[in-house]
């Protein structure tokens, strides 16, 4: 009988926690079928999100900013 493990990191915004027009940026790891989701304790203009690449829109430095950090997490996460 073969073991198949699976693993997944998505990065997605919370829409219905929206404060002042910014929404929470949250991660999902997924291993198994099993899921458990964090905040990332940060947010955004809920149009500045790209859903399908889960980074944030724009070559504004607050977006180079917010995508190095994702880029950060995503590796931390991989590595552990």
């Amino acid at each position: 009988m073969k073991n198949r493990l699976t693993f997944s990191l998505n990065f997605w915004i919370y829409s219905s926690r929206a404060k002042n027009d910014k929404v929470p940026i949250y991660a999902r790891i997924t291993v198994n079928g099993g899921r458990a989701n964090f905040s990332l304790k940060r947010r955004i203009a809920e149009n500045d999100w790209d859903a399908a690449r889960g980074i944030m829109r724009g070559t504004r430095q607050e977006s180079k900013l917010l995508n190095k950090y994702l880029d950060q997490v995503r590796s931390k996460i991989y590595t552990a």
